[in-house]
């Protein structure tokens, strides 16, 4: 089983939040089967579409936080995007949680001084190899995945990237013809709950923050 850690936590001592959402069961398993299984070898970026507090990083957080996809993939982090991204800032919040892991087995790194194409260029050859789950919440436009994409190399191995985005044709830019659009959700069908994780030291699954609905 992965292991899961959010900033400024240590792995051991780690609680992650899980959000139960009532009446989503048909889309959590449509999701995961996408992410963890009928979706092919090839990388994918995979946008999960709905108006702002429909409950899209819920979903998202949900995902992230399943057994199924923290025992799946070598590597998974969280990024937030925004309004007003900062591309040194997407890179670098992945990295740290790379880094955190490292960190932890004796190999620290610091990122601080470099230019947002050197962080590039030690995460893409990070993830080389590796099996990795990403997720980019809040993405507001387009041009904050064409300064990012080419960091995430297609190792064809099944890796994938969840947007979280209020951009109906999102999915179309992607060249993704099977988005999740949330329009028919409610926002008054989210209950939250807390519960701990469990720990494995072979996967790392960590996030850049706790991500909020």
């Amino acid at each position: 089983m992965a292991t899961t850690a959010v900033a400024g936590s240590s792995r051991s001592t780690t609680t992650a939040q899980n959000v139960t959402m009532i009446g989503f069961d048909d889309v959590m398993y449509q999701m995961l089967d996408k992410i963890t299984g009928s979706g092919g070898l090839d990388r994918q970026i995979i946008p999960i579409i709905g108006m702002g507090g429909i409950g899209k990083t819920t979903l998202a957080r949900n995902i992230y936080l399943s057994r199924l996809v923290q025992e799946h993939f070598d590597v998974c982090a969280w990024s937030v995007i925004s309004q007003d991204y900062n591309a040194r800032e997407i890179l670098k919040q992945i990295l740290d949680q790379i880094n955190r892991k490292n960190k932890e087995e004796g190999n620290e790194n610091n990122w601080k001084d470099l230019r947002e194409g050197e962080i590039g260029d030690h995460l893409y050859k990070y993830l080389i190899g590796r099996k990795y789950f990403i997720v980019m919440d809040d993405m507001w436009n387009t041009e904050a995945w064409d300064r990012v994409r080419r960091f995430f190399p297609d190792n064809r191995d099944g890796s994938r990237i969840v947007v979280t985005t209020r951009l109906s044709n999102l999915a179309s830019y992607f060249n993704y013809s099977n988005d999740l659009d949330m329009k028919f959700l409610d926002e008054d069908m989210l209950v939250g709950t807390c519960f701990p994780k469990l720990c494995s030291k072979k996967k790392v699954v960590v996030t850049a923050r706790p991500p909020r609905v």
